[in-house]
């Protein structure tokens, strides 16, 4: 997922992750949450989790290090 968005497709790391959060396997997701350019919104099951824990979420950030393709 991180090297996807590292190279710019954004598209594939949100699909990989998808199959996870279809499948209900937030846990092998929630490490993501702290980094400041992950974005959980497109993960319903997810995003239900954050927000029984009262996470704020917050808008995600530019990777600073993201290939020019």
């Amino acid at each position: 997922m991180q090297m996807d968005m590292i190279m710019g497709q954004d598209e594939l790391a949100i699909e990989t992750l998808s199959q996870l959060d279809e499948a209900g396997d937030v846990s092998s997701m929630r490490d993501y949450v702290a980094y400041a350019y992950f974005d959980p919104r497109p993960f319903p099951n997810l995003m239900a989790m954050l927000e029984t824990q009262g996470a704020h979420i917050r808008e995600p950030r530019e990777i600073p290090y993201r290939c020019k393709l």
